[in-house]
């Protein structure tokens, strides 16, 4: 891996068309960054949301601020509540970790660390990663 990574994202993010974000939020002891219930209505979505949800978001741009593996870091600190508590409270929940790259360079990348592995497994929560890249000019 070479140079800093243009941009990196990471957001845990929980689903439920049962979802109240106040009970996640009392569970897990900490605010949430996004958050809407089954058929909340926001913005231009006049219809109601499909499902409720509950996220909290870390971000590094250019390394500067943070590595990505940091900024995962960040986000599991954020939510340490034990894995038998996030079992019993929030099991019945789809959950996600979304770790998003926007690469500024070739041969570019992050590590998860096994702690981090462990983390997210231990909870049921699955690890989605986005890449974006730029194309190599003589791909084109």
């Amino acid at each position: 891996m070479t140079g800093p990574i243009g941009l990196v994202a990471v957001s845990l993010s929980i689903y439920s068309d049962a979802l109240d974000p106040d009970h996640v939020t009392e569970v897990l002891a900490r605010p949430f960054d996004h958050a809407h219930r089954k058929g909340d209505r926001s913005g231009t979505n006049r219809s109601g949301m499909g499902t409720g949800h509950w996220s909290i978001s870390e971000y590094a741009r250019d390394n500067k601020e943070l590595t990505g593996e940091e900024a995962i870091d960040r986000v599991i600190e954020r939510v340490s509540v034990p894995a038998s508590t996030w079992l019993t409270t929030l099991g019945e929940f789809r959950a996600r970790l979304l770790v998003s790259l926007e690469l500024s360079d070739q041969n570019q990348g992050l590590s998860i660390t096994p702690s981090q592995m462990a983390w997210l497994s231990s909870r049921g929560i699955r690890l989605d990663l986005d890449v974006h890249g730029r194309a190599r000019p003589d791909y084109v």
